[in-house]
Parts: C-alpha cells; structure tokens; sequence
C-alpha cells in the first residue's frame, strides 16, 4: 500500500495529545518549511521555524527539540522535517515518551510522502529518457544515497545495461553490461529478490564467488524492479559511500515502494511510447504513399524513405541499395547517418550473388546480424567495414524481382536491433 500514513499518525498524536493542533512539515527549497499535513497555527508555524533555524545555528543534532516539536533527522542527521504540535496541560506530561514513540514513525511517513509526490508526478511523464533520469536522482535523494543506478534487461538477451544513473563516473555507464546470474544486479534478476548489503565481504551469500566489494562504499540496495506480470523488467541500485550509516531493512522496505511504482511509471511510459510509435508508422506509410504515387522522381522517393527510416521508425543508420537495370550491380543510392561512401567501399559496386548484398538480393530474404562479432566471415567483414555491431537488411521486391536492399542499424548497447 502506497498511501502515505501521515492522517493516521496525526490521527493517533492528537487522541493521545488531546489537541487538533498537530502539523507535519518538510524542508523545503531555501531550507523553508512546507507543510504537508495537519492543521498549523501561525503560532505553531512561528514556532516551528524557529526550531529549525535554531537547530541548523548551533549544529543540533537531537530528534526532540523542545516541547511540543521533534526533528525529522534523515540519516545524515540533517532535518528532513519535523513534527509540532499545540500541547495542552495533559500533553506536556505525555509529550517525551508519546514523541520518542512516533517520531521514528513520522520519519518513514514522511519519506514515503515525499517520493510518493515525484512518483505520482513522473508517472504522467511519457518521455522515457527524462523519466528515467527522474527516478535515479529521486531515488538518490530521497534515499539519502550518493549514487543510484537503474538497469534494464535487453529485449530478447540475457544482459542488462545502465539506463540511467545519479552519481556514477560516465566511464561506468557507457562501459557497463552485465549478464543475468553474474555480479549483484545480475543475481537480483535472476532470483527476483532484493539485496540489502552492508558488509558482502561477510556475507555467506556470495562467499566464493567472484563478485567482489567496490572501493568506499559502504552499504548497497538492490531491487528488482517488474512489470505487471510479474517479470524482472530491471534493476534499481542504490549506494552510500564509507562515511554514511548502512542501510536498514526499513530502508528496504520502503525502497521496494519505491521501486515498485518506479517499474509503474517506466510500464506507461513504455507503452505510451509503443502506441505513439505505431501511430507515427501509419501517419508515415499514409505519407510515403502518397509521394509515391504523386512523383516520378526516384531520388525524392528514396530520400524520403531513409528519412523515414531514421526519424519515425528510429533507426540511427540507414543505407538503401538499388540495382542498376543496365549492368545488374546494386550500388548504395541513399546515406543516412553512415559515413560518405566512396568507389573504394566494399560494398560500392556488388553483382547478384556477390557479397552480403549481393546474397541478399538472390534469396529475396531479410538478414538480421545480432552480434557481427559472432557472425559468418562475411557478414563479419562487411558490418566492420561500416563499423556496425549490428544490422537488419531487407531486400525490395518488385514483380519477383529484387530491385534494392535497405540495409539499417543502430549504435551503442542500448539500441539493440529487434
């Protein structure tokens, strides 16, 4: 359950206390506090703010700040807020043992209240990227963590890659790819649990293997972050260096919320992204028809397509063959986002049958090249050559006849060919 247990806390507080005046505030932009929940007096209010500011003056680091107020003390003993309240004469004598009891309570209220906010707003987010960067610094933030990192699963692959980060060196992340089964977030993708560590040089759970301790960091969480059917779509990890407290199993409780509406907000995003790309398709087959009926000239008809190509369907590159009827070679006709050919390309001139092209155009069959790495010496020969790690070709056929192949492909990790 995601709802924030603020009415119930105040609920509680003011039985006990016997008084309506109770006021649950955060630390807000300017250090200012905002009020989130309960009814404040501009005396309650007065009061409050002086505590804060006397706190923050003299380096105060005590949860109880006087009658009637206690500090919301996140885990670097800095003020995330407070709780105050307008005591009458029986609150007084009930108010030290009543607030030593709710305030660790008001604490993860809280917490919860403030991700809970950012997450109900990200998940009207619809532009991944951006939602993604929005979950890690949120993480981060409201985790009191130095760095967060968020993997998702390739599609069709056993690897995962970092889609986002918060305080991890740009070498990590573009340098990054883990298998699932290998390394933490591997195993949390694996097993479907989460991973509280505080010490894995003594935990028995990785005892002999070959994942080891990364430098300064002293306690680590790593949660699986699923779909609505349940299935490991990620990995949201979250890290405090050797000076911060560990993590505790509160801490993991309540960053499985977290992670929970995380996996939510991406599943919306995702989609929405799935259904705008479907729409764009039909708006641009629409499109492509009509320059096609409406001209005879081939040039524009083919530019338009490699456009196509790169800025709705969303390949990075795009390279389109076509045969010349007069010497019966294929010839690149259209660039895209590879560098400029020249006559001294492999791929310049190729006759049917020779060459990737060439055994493309002769069997009038697509060919998808996952890994060029892995591939025949062929294929191998020509993706390097275009310095391509993967590639889709796909032959164009007219009348039984192979008239062209459109070659496409994307770069780094993240833009698999699917």
């Amino acid at each position: 359950d995601t709802r924030s247990p603020l009415p119930l806390l105040l609920a509680l507080a003011s039985e006990a206390l016997a008084t309506a005046r109770i006021a649950v505030y955060c630390v807000g932009p300017g250090n200012g506090l905002l009020l989130l929940a309960g009814d404040a007096t501009e005396t309650l209010q007065a009061r409050a703010e002086a505590c804060l500011a006397s706190q923050r003056q003299e380096g105060g680091r005590g949860g109880d700040a006087g009658e009637g107020i206690s500090l919301l003390l996140g885990a670097s003993e800095e003020p995330l807020g407070l709780w105050a309240a307008d005591l009458s004469e029986g609150g007084r004598e009930c108010w030290p043992e009543l607030s030593q009891i709710l305030t660790p309570f008001f604490l993860i209220a809280l917490r919860q209240t403030l991700w809970r906010d950012e997450i109900t707003a990200a998940r009207a987010q619809v532009e991944l990227d951006r939602l993604l960067d929005m979950i890690t610094e949120k993480a981060a933030a409201v985790m009191e963590a130095q760095a967060c990192s968020l993997l998702l699963k390739l599609p069709e692959s056993d690897s995962l890659v970092i889609a986002a980060s918060h305080g991890l060196p740009d070498d990590v992340v573009e340098n990054a790819r883990i298998f699932v089964g290998s390394s933490i977030a591997g195993r949390v993708v694996e097993t479907g649990e989460p991973l509280l560590l505080n010490s894995l040089a003594d935990d028995p759970r990785f005892q002999g293997s070959s994942v080891h301790s990364v430098p300064d960091v002293s306690s680590s969480i790593c949660m699986p972050m699923k779909n609505e059917d349940g299935v490991v779509q990620g990995v949201l990890c979250i890290r405090r260096r050797a000076a911060a407290p560990f993590f505790t199993e509160e801490d993991l409780r309540l960053f499985s919320i977290f992670a929970t509406q995380a996996g939510l907000a991406i599943n919306n995003a995702q989609l929405y992204a799935r259904l705008n790309h479907k729409l764009q398709e039909l708006s641009t087959l629409a499109a492509l028809t009509e320059t096609i009926t409406s001209t005879l000239d081939l040039d524009q008809v083919l530019n338009q397509v490699a456009d196509n190509i790169v800025d709705v369907v969303h390949f990075d590159r795009c390279r389109i063959y076509l045969l010349d009827m007069e010497t019966g070679r294929f010839s690149p006709r259209i660039v895209r986002g590879f560098r400029r050919t020249s006559p001294d390309d492999p791929d310049a001139e190729v006759r049917m049958g020779e060459g990737v092209i060439g055994i493309i155009a002769q069997r009038q069959a697509p060919l998808l090249v996952e890994n060029v790495a892995d591939t025949w010496p062929g294929e191998r020969e020509y993706g390097q050559a275009l310095e391509m790690e993967a590639f889709y070709a796909q032959p164009v056929v007219a009348r039984g006849r192979c008239i062209g192949v459109i070659v496409v492909s994307n770069t780094g990790p993240l833009r698999p060919i699917a």
